[in-house]
């Protein structure tokens, strides 16, 4: 197996990396941007992708060798150093990227001069002008990468009379985008003045185009305003000429107009470039090995919960959940459309718990607060941040003395978070005449469950699973919600998939450890034995009559227990994105790949 002083694996922020806006602006750019100021002994090995994998083959910054996706973290756990820098491709990161550092180290890499312009100062004279043409995308072999991509989605019938009439107003060059290099595609963009294309992924080389550059974007109504951040981070004049579908002839005229006519530069472009010049911070690779040898995962609820035992705890509340009336039931599923709203109505049949739905959950108050703790580690904080701990030292004075880091006590911060949720949760519960309460969630993992019971010793976890595929079924009928708003929206069988598997891993992988319980809707709403397990465990009373009580939003009825809702069929793409970001895991727990 060959060794790699450096392995880098794509860490997008948004879409997947196989698609070609998001392998350049979210895997190649930051990762080739991380490395510029490296010393690298030896070659760089990149996880595949599929067939983007093509454009690292002129990379000369270092020596690029991708590596398949199979044999990625074998090869991975060999290396001492492994990269996986944040994409600059989620609407956020477009504003905040530092592109012309990006612009520079990418463009290096493939012996390209960012300061070449491609001939002459054309702007002095009439414009150079970039027409992009849409060419039937690659079809690669596994039929997962470029399908319904180049012309086949959106095309100009009457380009070659758009490129004619184009010529009255500078010197015209069409290109297509389909089978160059990325050396090849950086000259033709770095070469334009102004730039008319449709809405498509090939806007991606924006990146290489001069400041000042104009884009006439030919945009379908449900692609309009799709970039605006990324253009303006970019300082592009930006005009739109709207075509009425992706196939439709375009108003030549209109993109004349907007080839032509004065544009004032977005306010605020010229603020984004010179922040982004001034402030890119360049990781050597001594701080990235530092970074990778910590390990840290904000995922691993075990070594958070290891490290959150070097401080005192809250407080020495009796394990019995059923005597401890701030000993909260969590109850968390993973996914929507999963059971967890009828697991809490079950939760809640007693009469005397008062079970939360998911309480202002579009921003994740308890993931956020979970997040704070992410950072402790063996080394973090030191005793010397600490108010106490200074004190304890005669020459400490608060006027003379170090004290740019000077925390109150982890004791104080768990207080602290104790006292919110309390507040929030425990206290209104109480308020109503509830004797416990809870908290049911389809956002969190066992990560947050440990949170929560740490700061609330004899919480009782259930955590509940189902068929994913049915779940999916019928989330993409009344769904399209997010896991944190803004930034991380659930709108496709991908963002879903991942949700559903992040946190199945985690229920399974620390439900044991935890004593938390683990259970399947399909168990739940057919074996009195697993209401009774859930009974035993969260100590409170089930009535199984719940089951026959079937509620939907502001009317509840008595039906089956079974979702009567009409569900959409899974379509065979998304069929496709399931079953490759699952894999085996929907069958370890017994669910069956449904056909057709």
């Amino acid at each position: 197996m060959e060794r790699f002083p450096i392995v880098a694996r794509p860490a997008n922020r948004s879409g997947r990396p196989d698609r070609f806006f998001h392998f350049i602006v979210g895997y190649l750019a930051p990762t080739l941007t991380a490395l510029a100021d490296s010393e690298v002994d030896g070659p760089v090995g990149v996880m595949s992708v599929g067939s983007l994998d093509r454009l690292w083959a002129d990379c000369r910054h270092p020596e690029i060798r991708v590596i398949p996706e199979a044999e990625f973290d074998a090869v991975a756990a060999q290396a001492p150093v492994r990269l996986a820098a944040r994409g600059y491709d989620s609407p956020h990161a477009h504003v905040l990227a530092p592109w012309p550092a990006v612009r520079r180290a990418v463009m290096h890499a493939y012996g390209v001069d960012p300061k070449d312009a491609g001939g002459s100062d054309a702007r002095k004279g009439s414009p150079r002008i970039l027409v992009v043409e849409r060419r039937p995308g690659e079809a690669p072999a596994d039929g997962a990468v470029g399908a319904g991509s180049g012309s086949d989605r959106r095309s100009i019938p009457n380009l070659a009379d758009l490129a004619a009439a184009l010529g009255s107003a500078g010197e015209v060059r069409v290109e297509a985008m389909e089978g160059l290099t990325l050396p090849e595609q950086m000259r033709i963009f770095r070469w334009a003045d102004v730039v008319v294309a449709q809405h498509g992924a090939a806007l991606a080389n924006l990146i290489w185009t001069r400041k000042g550059t104009r884009l006439v974007e030919i945009v379908t109504p449900d692609k309009a305003n799709v970039l605006p951040g990324y253009y303006e981070a970019l300082g592009l004049e930006v005009a739109h000429v709207t075509q009425d579908d992706g196939h439709a002839v375009v108003d030549v005229d209109a993109v004349l107009d907007g080839v032509t006519r004065r544009i004032d530069a977005p306010e605020h472009t010229g603020r984004i470039e010179k922040r982004g010049a001034r402030t890119p911070i360049p990781w050597s690779a001594r701080a990235w090995k530092r970074h990778e040898d910590r390990g840290i995962d904000e995922r691993d609820s075990a070594r958070w919960a290891e490290q959150l035992t070097r401080w005192p705890r809250v407080d020495a509340s009796p394990a019995d959940a059923a005597s401890t009336p701030d000993a909260p039931i969590l109850a968390l599923a993973s996914a929507w459309r999963s059971g967890s709203t009828l697991l809490q109505r079950l939760l809640m049949s007693g009469g005397d718990t008062l079970v939360w739905g998911e309480p202002y959950a579009q921003r994740d108050p308890i993931g956020q607060l979970t997040d704070m703790y992410v950072p402790f580690r063996d080394g973090y904080p030191v005793p010397q941040h600490f108010l106490p701990e200074r004190q304890s030292n005669d020459a400490f004075a608060l006027s003379e003395s170090w004290v740019a880091n000077l925390y109150p006590g982890v004791d104080d911060l768990q207080r602290a978070h104790r006292a919110m949720l309390t507040e929030l949760l425990a206290t209104p519960a109480h308020a109503a005449g509830f004797a416990r309460w809870g908290l049911k969630e389809v956002r969190l993992d066992a990560t947050q469950a440990e949170y929560v019971a740490g700061l609330f010793p004899g919480t009782r976890i259930v955590f509940l699973v189902r068929n994913p595929y049915d779940a999916f079924r019928s989330y993409r009928s009344r769904g399209g919600w997010y896991e944190r708003f803004p930034d991380r929206p659930v709108f496709d069988a991908e963002t879903f998939a991942r949700h559903w598997r992040r946190l199945t891993r985690s229920f399974l992988g620390n439900a044991e450890r935890m004593g938390a319980l683990l259970v399947s809707f399909e168990d739940m709403t057919s074996d009195p034995a697993t209401l009774q397990r859930i009974a035993d465990h969260t100590g409170v009373a089930i009535d199984p009559a719940v089951l026959d009580i079937h509620a939907r939003g502001k009317e509840t009825s008595k039906e089956a227990s079974k979702d009567t809702g009409e569900v959409s069929p899974i379509r065979p793409k998304e069929m496709r994105v399931l079953a490759e970001v699952w894999g085996d895991l929907p069958a370890s727990l017994g669910y069956a790949t449904p056909e057709g």
